[in-house]
């Protein structure tokens, strides 16, 4: 999905947390380029039918979702609530 909007991975995560799942979200940096491209993360539109992808991803079982931007890795983590799995995308 990333490469089909031009946008990161941390971007289009971002991009459904936001606009479809309406959830607002406190990112943390203080590098210039992670907040223009956190920022920017809204600037896009992505079809209803990838939000529906990336809501399927989610357990069903879980009410709470913590996600986690891992940049220097490469890897997006999504750490669920405590004692369950750990989910890397």
């Amino acid at each position: 999905m990333a490469q089909k909007y031009g946008k990161t991975q941390n971007q289009v995560l971002i991009n459904w947390i936001v606009k479809h799942k309406q959830i607002g979200v406190l990112i943390k940096s203080s590098n210039k380029e992670h907040i223009k491209e956190n920022i920017s993360s809204l600037d896009f539109d992505m079809e209803e039918e990838d939000y529906k992808i990336l809501d399927s991803f989610r357990s069903r079982e879980f009410d709470e979702v913590k996600v986690s931007f891992k940049n220097e890795e490469g890897k997006v983590r999504i750490d669920q609530l405590p004692n369950q799995k750990i989910g890397v995308i």
